[in-house]
Parts: structure tokens; C-alpha cells; sequence
């Protein structure tokens, strides 16, 4: 956790299908059952016409209502962005209510050519244009403060062969969503559903031999019954009479199927590769890089000059811009440290930065950048107060072998520590280092690169000072001192936020990593 306030604890989320550690896939715990919204919210429905079904009516739709009742029947607010085989590109250009309105639900779906071979590949360009047109959207919902949820295609007539193509291209999109936002993504079923209909009431259910039957046919009734009961986890209450055993389809299918999150068993086959095809999705415009891991509370803490005050230095405090805000917020006590570039230079000053609460390592990646020309033996990068239950630091160890990192704790009054791998030599320009500590282990990272470990039986390790260890009299970080994040471990976005801190430092410090 971070901190020693609730606020570390509070923050956390559901865990993920399955997240990319590095370029490799793995499984994680699947998540826990959706949580169902109210039918006095606003939902929107942003998509072709297979979206729109259940809506009734989309703006802009020459002809007669595609069917379904929700405009009129869902007692919230319904909204509604279309246009006529649109992509999640198409949909995102319309300016609509998806980028700038509040919504508790919005409904999308990706666009194929419906007498096509299905979906593309998402290692392909047009693959990993959805995935990015898919992110900003979850991006939006984070915004609006809603629920992001994917609506599959069902079957054209007599194309019951897109199955896997089709349920596993909505699988693969919730997986490599929630692997990057670390939120349960959920699918509302249709391809079952619209087949379910197909074999009890045969193709008598299409009108085009692509959309189901318009006007007043019980089939895209059917679709509103399955999307109402799927947002409220309750039987739908205006069901026709005669509709019955429409409802019931609607209903078993939700039970049925896990992407619907109400306890269902059938899983969907991703088709989502083992590579991620899109590690660093872009930002939405004028967004901060890594905003969604601070909306998420991935990365609470992210210390940088752009927070440093004054804006031109020299520096007397640096405001927090990771996720848990003013409660790290740093004041520099001492002398005002100078900036050099988007660099502290932390020889040039006394001046100590020092967090407003003390963050706890255990279970945080620790990230930082920095450039130290000459190592001084026993330099202290962050630390804590002498008195117990802190005295915790991570120093430099440093002979003429070379340097390693070290976990000290100065708690009991002795010292113990902890020595991170083995002795290399460090390079003298702008370097990343990251220690990532568990509740038994810390492992540090130098330029992307696992470089050693070692193990500790500490319940807890407080930080608070940044670049200046214990006290000022103890040996401070002689060199420059680039941008601070912590990272929360063990969250669905861990790993991506991870990447993503990386590609960010990478960039804006020229590190040339690998």
C-alpha cells in the first residue's frame, strides 16, 4: 500500500481476466460479478445498427424504427450517437454524447463487413485502430463516470459460422481492455442470444437477412428485453404479451453466459494474441499520458518538474500528479533546490523534498530517473524519519566494483539491509531504476532490465524524503533527479501502467531503452 491512510486500500479494483506482463499474456483471477445499474439512469447507445436495435430509433435513421422499445420504455435518460454501419472510429468522429455528455452505461460495438470473413485480426492495422478507438472510449467512461460495455454482432442469416470470430474478437477486446484500464469490461451476449431465437423461430427472424425484422416484430423487442434485464439484473417489466418465451431466451442467455457477469459459466474463446498488439495506446487529445492509471489509483504518486513550484524553480515544492494528489505533495525544507531541465539538481541545494504522508513500499513499484556523474558510497535516494517505525532508506551501495541497490532500515537502531542483486557497474547519463517490493521480496530494475533481488521480512518500508535520505547530514543523491512515480502492484492495469511509465520516461528523458 502507499501511505498509511485508508486512502491505498480504498482504491482497489476487481481483478482482470488475463493482463501482458511485458509482451507475454497471462491469467489472472477472473472477475467478480458485474454490479447492475438502475433503469432511472442514463444509458447511451453508440453504434451501428446492431447497438441502436434495442434503443428503437437512432436521430438520423431514414427508415422506419429498427424495433426495439428502450427510447420510449427505459425510465432513465436514453441516449443515443449512430450512424449507419459505423466503426468505433465512425462514432468517436460524431462528436456526440459518447465525448461529452455523463452517462452511468454506454453500449459499443466494433463494425465488420457482415458477409465478410468477421473481424480482423487485432495484430493488424485495423485491429489495433479499434483497440485504440476502444480505449479512448473507456478513456470517455472514466470521464463520464460510467460503465464501458461491449455489445457483440449476432449472425447475419446463415452465417452461424462467425462464431468464434465473432464472440472471440468481443472477448479479446474486454481482456485487452481491462488489462490497460484495470476495469472489469462486460459483454452483452447477442450472438446467443439472436441464435437462440434463430433455432426456436428460424430465419423467419431477419427482415434484410441482416437486422431482425422491423415494425412490430417481437424479434429486436427481444433485443431490448436482453439488454434492460442485462444492465438491471432484473426481468425486464414491459414485456409484451405474447413475448414470453422471447424474455425467457434473453434471460437464460444472460444466466448462462460469464461475459454477462451474472454468474453464467459459458466463456467465450479469446482471440486476443499472446503479444499485446497495442502496448502503449495513445492518450485522449490534451490528456496526460498517463491519466488513466491515475484516474485508476494505479499510480498514486508522480513527482516531476511540471509540478514543481515555482514553475522556473528554484524549487521549494513539487505537487503530486499521480492519482492520490495533495496527500503526496512535497515541500522542499531547507534550501530551494534548482532545476536543470526537467531535472532537480539536487547537488546544487541542501534542500530536502518531503511527502506530505509517508508512502509504504511494500506492494508499490518504486520508478524513478536520474544522473549521477560520481557515485558516493552510502547515498541515500529517498528515505524516512530516524525515529521508529520509520528510518527506512534505498541507498547506493558503491566501491570500485561497481554499485547495487539497498534496502536499510534504521527502525531498531542498528541498521539492517538488504542488498538488491549484485555489484555492476551503473552508467554515468540519465538512467530508470525501479524497485518493485512484496511483502517478502524486492527486485530492482536499471534501464528496463531485471538486475537482481533480494529478500526481507519488514511489514512495512515508509519513504517520505526524496533524493536526501534520514536527514539532511546524511549523504544525499549527488546529481540530477528526474521524475518519481509509485505504482501500485497486483492491479489489472499493473502491468500496463508499468509499460506505459516506461514509454513516458523513455520519451521524455531520451533514455533509449530497449
Amino acid at each position: 500500500m502507499l501511505g498509511t491512510t485508508p486512502l491505498a486500500l480504498a482504491v482497489g479494483g476487481d481483478a482482470v481476466a488475463r493482463a501482458y506482463l511485458g509482451s507475454t499474456l497471462v491469467y489472472e483471477a477472473a472477475p467478480a460479478g458485474r454490479v447492475p445499474i438502475a433503469d432511472t439512469d442514463t444509458i447511451l447507445f453508440a453504434g451501428h445498427s446492431f447497438v441502436q436495435t434495442a434503443y428503437g430509433m437512432p436521430v438520423g435513421e431514414e427508415a422506419e424504427p429498427f424495433g426495439g422499445v428502450l427510447q420510449t420504455d427505459w425510465l432513465g435518460t436514453t441516449l443515443s450517437d449512430y450512424a449507419g454501419y459505423a466503426s468505433m472510429a465512425t462514432i468517436r468522429a460524431l462528436d456526440g454524447h459518447l465525448l461529452n455528455d455523463s452517462w452511468d452505461a454506454a453500449i459499443i460495438a466494433e463494425f465488420t463487413n457482415p458477409f465478410g470473413p468477421g473481424f480482423a485480426d487485432f495484430d493488424s492495422e485495423q485491429g489495433r485502430e479499434t483497440l485504440q478507438n476502444a480505449y479512448w472510449d473507456a478513456m470517455d467512461a472514466q470521464r463520464a463516470g460510467g460503465e464501458l460495455i461491449i455489445q457483440d454482432i449476432w449472425p447475419p442469416q446463415g452465417r452461424y459460422d462467425l462464431y468464434a470470430n465473432a464472440t472471440g474478437f468481443s472477448q479479446g477486446l474486454r481482456e485487452w481492455l481491462e488489462a490497460h484500464t484495470g476495469r472489469p469490461v462486460w459483454i452483452i451476449p447477442a450472438f446467443p442470444f439472436v441464435e437462440a431465437m434463430r433455432a426456436e423461430y428460424g430465419d423467419a427472424i431477419y427482415g434484410d437477412g441482416l437486422h431482425l425484422v422491423r415494425g412490430n416484430s417481437p424479434y429486436p423487442r427481444g433485443m431490448s428485453y436482453l439488454v434492460y434485464s442485462f444492465l438491471t439484473q432484473q426481468r425486464c417489466p414491459f414485456v409484451r404479451t405474447g413475448d414470453e418465451a422471447i424474455d425467457q431466451m434473453a434471460w437464460d442467455t444472460l444466466l448462462a453466459y460469464e461475459c454477462a457477469g451474472m454468474g453464467g459459466s459459458i466463456r467465450y474463446t479469446s482471440t486476443l494474441p499472446a503479444t499485446d498488439p497495442l502496448p502503449s495506446p495513445e492518450p485522449l487529445p490534451g490528456q496526460h499520458p498517463l491519466q488513466a492509471y491515475y484516474d485508476s489509483a494505479t499510480i498514486l504518486i508522480h513527482h516531476s518538474t511540471d509540478g514543481a513550484a515555482p514553475a522556473g524553480g528554484p524549487v521549494t515544492a513539487l505537487a503530486n500528479q499521480g492519482g492520490a494528489g495533495a496527500m503526496f505533495d512535497a515541500t522542499v525544507s531547507g534550501s530551494a533546490i534548482p532545476l536543470s531541465g526537467r531535472y532537480l539538481e539536487m547537488s546544487a541545494s541542501a534542500g530536502m523534498p518531503t511527502m506530505a504522508a509517508p508512502a509504504d513500499l511494500i506492494g508499490v513499484r518504486l520508478m524513478w530517473v536520474m544522473q549521477i556523474g560520481t557515485y558516493v558510497n552510502g547515498t541515500r535516494v529517498f528515505g524516512g524519519a530516524v525515529s521508529s517505525p520509520y528510518g527506512f532508506e534505498v541507498r547506493i551501495n558503491s566501491n570500485a566494483s561497481g554499485q547495487l541497490a539497498q534496502l536499510w532500515s534504521n527502525a531498531s537502531g542498528t541498521g539492517a539491509s538488504v542488498n538488491l542483486g549484485t555489484r555492476a557497474t551503473w552508467p554515468t547519463t540519465p538512467m530508470l531504476v525501479e524497485v518493485e517490493v512484496s511483502a517478502s521480496a524486492a527486485t530492482i530494475y536499471i534501464n528496463g532490465v531485471s538486475s537482481g533481488s533480494g529478500s526481507h521480512a519488514w511489514a512495512q518500508f515508509l519513504v517520505e524524503n526524496l533524493g536526501k535520505g534520514q536527514v539532511s547530514g546524511a549523504v544525499p543523491l549527488e546529481g540530477l533527479m528526474g521524475d518519481v512515480l509509485g505504482v501500485v502492484t497486483g492491479r489489472g492495469d499493473t502491468v500496463a501502467a508499468v509499460a506505459a511509465a516506461r514509454a513516458y520516461l523513455d520519451d521524455r528523458f531520451a533514455l533509449g531503452l530497449a
